[in-house]
């Protein structure tokens, strides 16, 4: 599955296994009634993301699964390919060959003059 400039608002997840392979880039800009900036997925859903079995995710923008454990294993690889991926979950759990990255310079912002950085939050 492939896509440019898209944004998904989701009632459940979306989980990926079986050698699945998909490259989905987020919108650069918002448009007013339209477009996002940089959201790629959206999901209020309690119910686990599952990452796997040799699925190959080319994600660009920000994935904002805020109640949802994040499961990635089974040699999932889920990269920025040289833009920026942020992945927001209640949880994240990655084992079994899993390998996940980004290529984020820095948060985007107004961080007071001073120099922002990406850093894991608890």
């Amino acid at each position: 599955m492939g896509g440019s400039d898209v944004t998904f608002i989701l009632g459940g997840t979306l989980s990926l296994a079986g050698g699945a392979k998909t490259k989905l880039v987020a919108p650069g800009d918002s448009v007013s009634g339209g477009q996002i900036g940089d959201l790629l997925i959206d999901s209020l859903t309690t119910a686990d993301t599952n990452w796997t079995g040799g699925s190959a995710n080319n994600f660009a923008g920000t994935v904002h699964l805020p109640k949802a454990l994040v499961k990635m294993a089974g040699g999932n690889t889920t990269l920025g390919h040289g833009q920026c991926f942020t992945l927001i979950a209640s949880k994240i759990a990655a084992n079994g060959g899993a390998a996940a990255g980004s290529a984020c310079p820095s948060m985007a912002g107004d961080a007071g003059g001073k120099t922002s950085s990406i850093r894991l939050v608890r």
